[in-house]
């Protein structure tokens, strides 16, 4: 891939899809009309990936869940699409996940029966490195701090990564739900990725709607500062925290726009040009339904 000319790696962020099962299913058929639109019916070949920040059941210990709520609502993309999960709460860090999902040969320095062995884990396709991270209550841990900043090093040094991209399910912050903020990835994954200028993008969901912001980067390096963003994407079925639901809703400076609705991301990583673009498209919500309608990029 990086040694031919005019290449791109696309991929699909989404998250939060679970329980409502009729609004997941809907939300995967229309996504899959849109890339349909955008690239034709052989769209897997144009995109590569799709990526979860978590939450595809409602409880991770039924196994009965996998199939109801994540599988068959999104074989319509699944079918034609691998996809990758950064582990949810819902999820009750539940052997029934790891079963399903198997990565054990990604977790790089943790290798099975480590207990850390899936947990967290990484992969480079194209130009760019995978973070996915855990944020649930057993990994807010310094082992997993101190196995991102090896990644990242990694990556610093690697010539043929442009971009690093990071997932939690858990946002530092979320302007719309803010009981679901997490201080270890607010603290510990953001202090150390923004140190590294390769970290382009780090994505995250709970909070079941729409929001993107910016992290500062510390490079000491000034050629090659630039702002990290953040973007949370929990808008894949899951009913919808909304603006006005809760009374500790708050602005948070880094945090750029917050939209109520359900959504899913395209990224689209221009290997030859060492760019990427990304593009954020609406469901709307029960107020104002939408189809596909771009409301970032």
């Amino acid at each position: 891939l990086l040694n031919t000319t005019n290449q791109h790696f696309r991929f699909i962020v989404l998250g939060d899809n679970r329980t409502d099962i009729t609004m997941a299913s809907s939300l995967a058929i229309n996504i899959r009309a849109k890339l349909v639109e955008l690239y034709g019916y052989d769209f897997h070949k144009d995109v590569n990936l799709i990526c979860s920040v978590g939450d595809i059941v409602t409880n991770g210990s039924d196994v009965s869940q996998y199939a109801a709520e994540y599988f068959t609502p999104f074989a319509p993309l699944t079918k034609n699409i691998p996809s990758m999960i950064s582990i949810g709460n819902h999820e009750n860090n539940s052997t029934m996940f790891y079963d399903y999902m198997k990565y054990h040969d990604l977790t790089d320095g943790y290798a099975a029966p480590h207990p850390y062995n899936e947990k967290f884990y990484q992969f480079s396709l194209g130009s760019a490195q995978f973070l996915f991270l855990n944020a649930n209550t057993l990994y807010r841990i310094a082992p997993q701090t101190t196995w991102v900043n090896d990644r990242l090093n990694a990556s610093e040094n690697n010539p043929d990564i442009d971009f690093v991209f990071s997932f939690t399910h858990q946002p530092g912050h979320s302007e719309v739900w803010p009981d679901g903020n997490e201080n270890y990835v607010q603290t510990s994954l953001f202090d150390a990725l923004k140190q590294h200028h390769k970290s382009a993008m780090h994505f995250d969901g709970h909070s079941h709607n729409y929001e993107r912001g910016v992290v500062e980067m510390v490079n000491p390096d000034t050629t090659q500062q630039h702002d990290m963003r953040q973007m949370l994407s929990g808008g894949a079925g899951s009913a919808l925290d909304r603006w006005g639901m809760y009374a500790n809703q708050t602005n948070y400076p880094e945090i750029n726009k917050s939209l109520d609705i359900y959504c899913w991301s395209l990224i689209d990583i221009d290997i030859d040009n060492k760019s990427y673009t990304c593009e954020t498209y609406s469901f709307g919500n029960t107020s104002n339904p939408q189809n596909n309608v771009k409301v970032d990029s």
